[in-house]
């Protein structure tokens, strides 16, 4: 039996950086010479990973996605990323129909041409990060597109690659309630089938955190965010992700599912399994490093560790709670064990939780209600682990 796995690519330049980015990413412009090397160090690092941390069992895998995430891939050439598409489904002898491939770009990235190009190269499914539609917020955030520019790509995808998500921040400085619910409005005009809404995060170092003054937390943003979008029709299948019927991300949740994936590039994170034994890995982050070790056969891997069953139950719980459809005990018990998964469902502390009515516990698994999900993090922390 075939194991489902997920597979990205992270592509790290970026042509300026937002302010409130914490991404592992460089502000570098290549050119066609320089993009090619680069292409050719992730044909490597791929093959690489294959014989040395998949052991050559692509047999046993089944690959679900393909992500092109950044930094900003929409600047790679479309025959680069039809190369990176063709290679990979050459190493598992899969046609790119049966995955879904799925390229992050910025609005000002893109043209009509580029768009059609990126779908014959294979890319059936399209982030798009608008993040505002004000302006002055646009400005504020560091973007580099203007609100004409982003409309414009929406319609662009809507024609080329209708399976498109568009990425929104919300709880923005000096941004009210009744703004964010206007707002809101306006995004669901544009008909997308899936929307990332993510409350703006504060990452320590960044421009942004260093020269604005934090906003209180505060679970009013989220609660009218989720009431909103339900309103709508969408469905909340993770705290920061709607989408209509059948537009799920399969990518994300294979992370959110705690399922295999294999992340190529500097700074990707891996979690794959070898002997019944859950492994994470975690390339180079600097790139000059990465490309060393790739020339070196070593295939820009920094670092590979066995994770006890302990770190699997607290990551598949990070993972799983944020879903609407929470965490299974039985895929839980796989990856954490049954010692670790029985202690946890006799825990005071998740008696608690339930007894509040914040965790939903049931012979088959466990998920934080509808009322608490902006609570997930706390549940987390109170669970004590």
């Amino acid at each position: 039996m075939t194991r489902p796995i997920a597979l990205y690519v992270h592509w790290p330049f970026c042509r300026s950086k937002c302010a409130y980015c914490a991404f592992n990413s460089v502000v570098r412009v290549l050119s066609r010479t320089q993009e090619s090397a680069w292409v050719q160090a992730f044909l490597s690092s791929f093959d690489w990973h294959i014989q040395h941390i998949l052991e050559g069992h692509t047999a046993s895998y089944r690959p679900i996605s393909l992500f092109f995430g950044g930094g900003t891939p929409s600047l790679l050439q479309p025959e680069s990323l039809q190369q990176l598409i063709s290679h990979m489904c050459a190493l598992w002898s899969c046609q790119a129909e049966s995955l879904e491939i799925t390229l992050e770009a910025n609005p000002e990235t893109l043209t009509e041409e580029r768009l059609q190009a990126f779908s014959q190269a294979g890319v059936n499914r399209l982030s798009l990060g608008i993040q505002a539609l004000h302006p002055q917020d646009l400005a504020m955030l560091g973007r580099r597109h203007s609100l004409e520019q982003a409309l414009q790509a929406v319609a662009w995808a809507r024609n080329h690659i209708p399976n498109y998500n568009l990425d929104f921040i919300y709880h923005r400085p000096r941004q009210s309630l009744r703004a964010w619910r206007q707002e809101l409005q306006h995004i669901l005009a544009l008909d997308a089938p899936h929307l990332s809404l993510y409350e703006l995060t504060w990452e320590p170092g960044t421009p942004f955190a260093l020269h604005q003054k934090e906003l209180p937390a505060t679970a009013a943003f989220f609660n009218l965010t989720h009431r909103v979008m339900q309103e709508a029709g969408y469905t909340a299948y993770e705290i920061s992700n709607f989408c209509t019927p059948a537009h799920f991300c399969r990518h994300n949740l294979a992370y959110w599912r705690y399922q295999e994936y294999l992340g190529i590039g500097p700074g990707a994170h891996s979690r794959v399994e070898r002997e019944g034994q859950r492994w994470a890995l975690a390339a180079f982050a600097h790139g000059s490093a990465w490309r060393t070790s790739v020339a070196r056969g070593t295939g820009g891997l920094a670092t590979q560790s066995l994770l006890s069953p302990r770190e699997q139950l607290i990551e598949h719980l990070c993972m799983g709670l944020r879903l609407e459809e929470g965490l299974c005990w039985d895929q839980l018990e796989h990856s954490a064990g049954p010692t670790e998964v029985a202690m946890l469902r006799h825990s005071p502390y998740l008696q608690k939780l339930q007894t509040l009515g914040v965790l939903l516990v049931t012979q088959q698994g466990a998920r934080v209600s509808q009322e608490n999900r902006a609570k997930v993090d706390g549940v987390l922390r109170y669970l004590d682990l």
